[in-house]
């Protein structure tokens, strides 16, 4: 009689190996590299600038572009990666990205800066979701907020380690020292997942890879493994990774509300990180005080994100922590007009809102890629993360708007409360419905098949 293993219980079982760490430590690479190259431009553009000799403002549409191109990666590369599998995706993004980094370090006209611009955004917004999801699957139950969470923490890392890179590099190289570098270095990525990150156990267990997933249970439990055992994946089957399958078996208002919410939480972060500096030198504080509080602002972002996956793996209803990280930005937003006089308070609240803000952001796309099974996974992720690409445009226009109207810099900070507040409404809905999430402790498998209800 040949033995069945679950290849989910068995991991969520087992302690996290060293394999598994491995893992998690490329991917978080990556997306720390993809970081970087998704900023390179604003690195190089004061230097483009004077070499090529036209404004900063010259390069909004390349800038646009790159914002768009994250946008079209995020929506139409997650279908495809549940199709064809994490891997090879993620290859073909690092492959694509190494390209048109180097090709832009020799880019002679604003055309080609636009196009290549795009094409590396497109694989940069193509590569996170995948990423998440390969983390996601390979992590227990019990630690996969906190991973997922470490991962696309690395993203924002990527953007503040490359700013002091290109400090270095521009005096030395110039522009085009930036994007060799990002080619390098994506290249060198590549190469770890290419040689230390294999396929998805729950993809190849999906697809029935039997071989491929014994070697990798090893890897995992560190047990040796009969030839003979079948290894099934017990959580619910879809059909053919889709848009529409996001709407089906009552996820439409599961799915309607994480949009929502990556919406309106990354409207309220790139706002931010577009518009602070100004905002806060508007408000009448000092050049080297509206740096200092950005500052401290991202790095508050960096604690909250990191505290906020640890804490929502240790509580049963992880969409509680998240809709309080977004109420305590609501709260915090809303208060500053009152400490508007005070430059070491306004700081402190400020701290506070970067805090909670990316508290919520970080822990929601661990969040996101536990509402959906294996087999649209990916779908899921890119297309929540799509929706907040949108808002990431739409924040800045609104923060350029009210500038523009003469609003007064705290005044406009305040308003942020708004969407922290739809954002914590959202997301804390989605766990009162919990409407089309399969967990896998509510399954049984019936002759190696998955059998499940949705929560309601």
């Amino acid at each position: 009689m040949s033995l069945s293993i679950n290849v989910a219980e068995t991991i969520n079982r087992a302690r996290m190996s060293g394999f598994q760490i491995r893992i998690l430590v490329i991917c978080t690479a990556v997306l720390i590299v993809d970081g970087f190259d998704a900023q390179a431009l604003g690195f190089a553009i004061p230097s483009l600038s004077a070499e090529w000799k036209v404004p900063p403002g010259a390069f909004t549409t390349a800038a646009t572009v790159g914002v768009a191109g994250l946008l079209v990666g995020s929506l139409l590369v997650g279908a495809l990666s549940d199709r064809l599998g994490r891997r090879p995706v993620t290859l073909a993004g690092l492959a694509l990205i190494t390209v048109t980094m180097f090709a832009t370090a020799g880019a002679g006209s604003m055309e080609w800066l636009i196009a290549l611009r795009f094409l590396t955004s497109a694989a940069v917004g193509a590569l996170t979701p995948n990423l998440i999801a390969l983390v996601s699957e390979f992590s227990p139950q019990r630690s996969r907020l906190f991973t997922a969470t470490i991962a696309i923490s690395g993203f924002s890392l990527g953007g503040v380690l490359g700013g002091f890179l290109a400090a270095w590099l521009v005096p030395l190289t110039g522009w085009h020292g930036v994007f060799i570098a990002g080619g390098l270095i994506t290249l060198v990525t590549g190469l770890g997942v290419l040689f230390g990150v294999p396929e998805s156990v729950r993809f190849l267990t999906l697809a029935g890879n039997q071989e491929a997933v014994r070697r990798l249970m090893i890897r995992i439990t560190g047990q040796n493994v009969s030839d003979g055992t079948t290894f099934v994946l017990a959580e619910e089957k879809t059909g053919r990774a889709s848009l529409a399958a996001l709407f089906d078996r009552k996820r439409a208002v599961l799915t309607a509300l994480l949009w929502l919410t990556f919406f309106m939480s990354l409207l309220v972060l790139y706002f931010g990180a577009n518009w602070l500096p100004t905002i806060l030198a508007g408000a009448g504080f000092t050049a080297s005080f509206a740096l200092i509080g950005t500052s401290i602002y991202n790095m508050a972002m960096v604690l909250g994100a990191l505290l906020s996956g640890f804490t929502a793996d240790k509580v049963k209803r992880p969409e509680l922590v998240l809709g309080g990280a977004y109420a305590g930005a609501f709260v915090t937003f809303l208060c500053m007009p009152l400490v508007s006089g005070s430059p070491g308070l306004l700081l402190v609240v400020l701290c506070f809102a970067g805090f909670f803000v990316q508290a919520g952001q970080a822990s929601l796309a661990g969040f996101a890629g536990t509402l959906y099974p294996t087999s649209i996974r990916a779908t899921g992720l890119g297309w929540a993360f799509g929706a907040g690409r949108i808002g990431s445009i739409v924040g800045p226009l609104i923060g350029g708007v009210l500038i523009a109207a003469s609003f007064g810099g705290v005044t406009i900070l305040s308003m942020l409360a708004v969407p922290s507040a739809v954002a914590s409404l959202a997301v804390t809905t989605i766990g009162l419905r919990k409407s089309g999430r399969v967990s896998e402790t509510d399954l049984k498998l019936e002759d190696g098949h998955a059998v499940g209800k949705a929560h309601s």
